[in-house]
This record gives C-alpha cells, structure tokens and sequence, in this order.
C-alpha cells in the first residue's frame, strides 16, 4: 500500500509535546485529542487542582476544554495515569525507529554480538537475524508476532506499525475487544473485570490490521493537513495579537504625551496668573500706601 511522505518538520511538531516542547514521552491523550507527554500533564494537573481547588476535572492546556475523570476523581495524583496512551503517536515513532535502522541484530546486541539483521518484529520492534527470528517464532509469547523482512519494510514502511496491539493493562495478551463507552480498546480479561457492566462492548475483527488499514493512513494524514491549517491559524492571531500589542503601547505613548503637554500647559498657565497677580498685588499696595501718607500728611 503506497503512503504519502510527511514533510519532516511536520512530523517533528506532531511528535512535540506544547508544555515541554520536547519529544512526547509516554504520550497520553485527552477527550479533545490534544496530547501531552505523561509527566508534563501529571504536573499541568497537580498545578490546576491546587490553583482551582477542583477535585472533579481540569482543563486541557491548549483549547481549555473540561476533562472530568469518572472512577478517578477522588485522586487527582493518577489522574494522568488513567489517560489513554496514543497509539498513533506511538506508532509515528516506530516508524521513525525503522527509517533509523542499522539492520543489525537487536537480540545479538545484548550480548554484545553484532550480526546481521534480516526481519523486523511489527510488535517488539525489533531487528532480527535469521537465528533469533527462529527464536522468537518459537516462543509461546511472541508466536503470533507479526515479522517481516527487511526488504518488506523497505516497500512499505506503514508495514512497521502494523502488528498486533497488545493491551496496556496486560502485556501478555492482546487487544480484542473495543469498549465504546469508555473508547478504549482491550484485552478479553480486561472486558470481563473492568468492563462488565457496559453496555456497548464489541468485538475487534483483525485486529493485527489496524495500524495498517487505509483509515488509519487516511487519518493521519488529515491530521497532518489539520495540523497545518491549525498552525497557520494560530500565527495569524498571534499575528494579531502582537498588532493589538503595538496598537496598545502607542495608545499608552500618545496618552502620556498628552498628559505631558496638559501637565506643561497647566504649568505655563500658572506662571503666568502668578505674575499677573504680583503685578496688582504691587500696584495695589502702592496705591494703598499713597493714600496713607496723604491721610499722615
């Protein structure tokens, strides 16, 4: 399946956490899609509830939608750890691990061996020589891996990102089914204990091929034209922002002028009323004291 190329610094920002501006880590996702790495929402949270004094959600950082969190709201320290993971990000970045391949053995590298790698694991995203492809086949965990070559990579990268999604909550088993209600995809363990009692739990067919399905491809890249258009957005009203700014700032200098000039024309209006009133002052007690020496005399 051809896929189109991401422009390298759109990537770089959709892979950008907005608090820290660094690479996401352990990325997370809130109900209006905005994500954050882990830490810095766990802190953005801490932050929020002891400024607000709100026990029952926050805002996003970025649109200030509310986020209210059901079952975990009496606990705002995890908080962030009931966020769900995004997927999506996660996968750009394994397909980012891929175009840095070496081709060399990530299982022989642990004992310091490099060989040849010929496959990649699509689940432990991993290379693999031929030995420890063999291995890995023939372990209970890691049967149902999804492996390809290297050459299959090399045709169609999206082929990275395609394996089968293994649960957050159980590792060793894989997701199965999708919990509309709570929009969270898991493991059939997962649906008998924590999703029991929901009313719109379906079963995910293929599940191997999520990551690698048109919609998904579709999808990110209307993120990335979304994304675009968004940026753009924001630097025109920071644009302005930054006019409003000036326009504020020469209003502020015209009106200090102003008081300078009324302050000055108060000041020279005073001057002048002062002399004219020692003028009649002086002219008044000269009179005055004629009319005494006339009266003395």
């Amino acid at each position: 399946m051809a896929t189109k190329s991401f422009n390298v610094k759109e990537e770089e920002d959709i892979l950008t956490c907005s608090i820290c501006l660094e690479t996401f880590k352990d990325p997370k996702y809130l109900p209006c899609l905005h994500t954050f790495c882990k830490l810095c929402i766990h802190t953005y949270i801490q932050s929020f509830v002891s400024k607000e004094s709100n026990n029952k959600g926050f805002t996003c950082p970025v649109c200030r939608t509310s986020v209210t969190i059901g079952e975990h709201s009496s606990n705002p320290e995890i908080w962030a750890e009931a966020l769900p993971n995004n997927h999506l990000i996660i996968s750009m970045f394994d397909r980012q691990a891929i175009q840095k391949l070496e081709k060399l053995c990530n299982a022989c590298e642990l004992s310091n061996v490099k060989q040849k790698a010929v496959s990649w694991c699509t689940v432990c995203q991993e290379a693999l020589c031929f030995s420890c492809e063999n291995c890995h086949r023939k372990f209970k965990m890691s049967s149902r891996h999804k492996i390809l070559t290297l050459q299959e990579l090399q045709k169609d990268m999206t082929a990275s990102v395609s394996g089968i999604i293994t649960c957050e909550d159980h590792l060793d088993k894989f997701v199965e089914i999708f919990c509309v209600d709570h929009g969270k995809p898991c493991c059939t363990v997962c649906a008998t204990v924590k999703h029991r009692k929901c009313e719109k739990v379906v079963i995910i067919e293929a599940a191997a091929g999520i990551k690698e399905s048109k919609q998904t491809t579709a999808f990110v890249e209307l993120m990335v034209r979304w994304k675009t258009l968004l940026d753009k957005t924001m630097q025109d009203v920071q644009k302005h922002v930054c006019s409003v700014d000036i326009l504020g700032n020469n209003i502020y200098s015209e009106i200090e002028n102003l008081k300078k000039d009324i302050i000055e024309r108060v000041n020279e209006l005073e001057k002048v009323a002062k002399e004219e009133l020692a003028i009649k002052k002086k002219g008044i007690v000269t009179d005055l004291t004629d009319r005494i020496t006339e009266i003395s005399s």
